[in-house]
């Protein structure tokens, strides 16, 4: 059951109220809405003194972001997936029982490697996705959805999972926040709405808040069901896990930081030369004349009168040397960000023998891949060790259904020493609000036929031992949830007589 009080969907996790404002702030410079209209105020800083408020909003319009943290993020993904193609994995065992062929397009890892999140996203697209992710945010959560027959692999940002508790084998209870777009139509007003779904190691429910902010159940298809997972040392957990990049330091975190002083120095930077690109004119004499010579200007005179009792007209100008100081000074921000991220950009230009280039990439560059390498592993075989138990409740076949994958993808001696690579991810292809996780009408987690099942490892595939239950369905499913109580009825029958 739930937690008691009425307002338990606001509790948060500590980890999650600690590190949200890293995540966002992290995001927004990798995104590039630290120049959108209503956030360019948060990113870009007032002057405190001698900066006024027509100057800085004159400055925020201008604001010019160079996104080094993109190019940075994307250089190093795209470097980790270089070698792809060389890793290797396998799906079944020697008898052909497993998840079954990537080429199969009937079998379950057919049907993922196509579409790995049910709304077109290949298998590997999504490692990719998760890589970018764990490089900006640091974290993120991995699910397996879906009903057996088609089950999908998603991927949360960590914004998504609000509040979690531990347990021996992983998280035992988790709350996720799903944005759903309430419409039944296009003619329909654009509405999002806030709802929850709990999850616990028994099943899962979805929750609201009613107009005085209480927590409710929801009803109707979608609303609730069971499962059963375990981990590979036969403990409970849910099909949701961490994903978490394996350094003690905020990588994209600390790197946004370094893109936000260089965002700040180039918009002053460029303020200082508009101001300078804006001289004044100096005109001598009396007030009669100064408006004389304005009027004149204004009316598109090429010609100005200068009485003879007066020194000649001359234009002024800021000194324009605060504004080489700090072009010099962002060059070298500019540099010093490209060196913390990618070490051996910094001496790019000395000459090296290759085996001291691989040293050297290998201490930066390549100890960085390493960890994402490390990270992506873990997460596509707990993909792949859920995702075994849920597609064994298939009827089809009583067989132990996936052999879990023991992926090696070496990395070339110019981007880290070598070392295995096995971990799926997968994203729920829906876009990501600012405030959690956005889902279409009809995709959320948790289904109708949404279902799963014990399992325990047998030298390195999974075997059935019980059967799990199915959801509430609708009306039209009838046939499908007799065929499905059937089948797991007789499951259970054939373990009780084993036993």
């Amino acid at each position: 059951m739930p937690p008691t009080p009425d307002k338990w969907l606001d509790y948060r996790h500590p980890d999650y109220t600690a590190n949200h404002p890293r995540w966002t702030f992290a995001h927004a410079y990798y995104s590039g809405e630290v120049v959108d209209e209503g956030l360019v105020s948060t990113y870009l800083i007032q002057r405190a003194q001698g900066e006024s408020d027509e100057s800085y909003r004159e400055r925020a319009k201008l604001a010019d972001y160079t996104n080094h943290f993109a190019t940075v993020v994307e250089s190093l993904v795209g470097m980790m997936f270089h070698v792809e193609q060389k890793a290797s994995r396998t799906f079944t065992d020697e008898n052909g029982r497993g998840l079954g062929s990537p080429e199969d397009e009937t079998s379950v890892m057919g049907r993922l490697w196509a579409n790995a999140d049910g709304n077109g996203l290949g298998y590997l697209t999504l490692f990719k996705d998760l890589a970018v992710m764990l490089m900006v945010r640091h974290a993120a959560w991995g699910m397996v959805d879906g009903p057996p027959e088609a089950p999908r692999l998603v991927v949360l940002p960590p914004e998504s999972v609000v509040n979690w508790l531990p347990g021996p084998g992983g998280a035992v209870e988790a709350l996720v926040r799903e944005d759903v777009d309430t419409r039944l139509s296009l003619r329909d007003e654009p509405e999002s709405t806030a709802q929850f779904l709990y999850l616990t190691t028994e099943g899962w429910s979805r929750w609201r808040r009613d107009k005085q902010g209480k927590a409710i159940p929801m009803g109707g298809p979608g609303a609730q069901g069971t499962w059963q997972y375990e981990t590979r040392n036969g403990e409970r957990t849910l099909p949701l896990f961490p994903i978490v990049l394996p350094l003690r330091r905020h990588v994209g975190y600390l790197l946004a930081k370094k893109a936000g002083a260089i965002f700040n120095a180039e918009s002053t930077r460029d303020q200082l030369l508009r101001a300078a690109s804006h001289p004044f004119l100096l005109i001598h004499g009396s007030a009669e004349n100064y408006k004389a010579v304005a009027a004149s200007i204004r009316k598109g005179a090429r010609a100005l009168h200068v009485p003879t009792d007066t020194p000649p007209y001359a234009f002024v100008s800021p000194d324009v040397s605060p504004a080489t100081v700090t072009s010099e000074v962002l060059k070298r921000k500019v540099e010093e960000f490209y060196v913390t991220a990618w070490r051996e950009y910094g001496d790019a230009a000395r000459e090296r023998t290759a085996t001291e280039a691989r040293q050297d990439v290998a201490s930066g560059v390549g100890a960085c891949l390493q960890m994402l390498k490390a990270a992506l592993d873990d997460a596509e075989n707990n993909f792949l060790w859920r995702l075994a138990q849920r597609a064994e409740t298939e009827c089809n076949d009583r067989r132990p259904l996936a052999g879990v994958a023991r992926p090696d993808r070496r990395l070339e001696s110019e981007m880290a020493e070598p070392g295995k690579r096995g971990g799926a991810d997968a994203k729920a292809g829906h876009r990501l609000r600012r405030n959690g996780w956005k889902q279409p009408r009809g995709h959320g987690i948790g289904c109708p036929g949404y279902c799963g099942a014990e399992s325990a490892e047998v030298a390195d595939y999974v075997a059935h031992r019980e059967g799990g239950a199915d959801t509430p369905l609708r009306d039209d499913q009838d046939e499908r949830a007799a065929q499905t109580e059937e089948c797991t009825g007789e499951m259970v029958r054939s373990q009780a007589l084993a036993r």
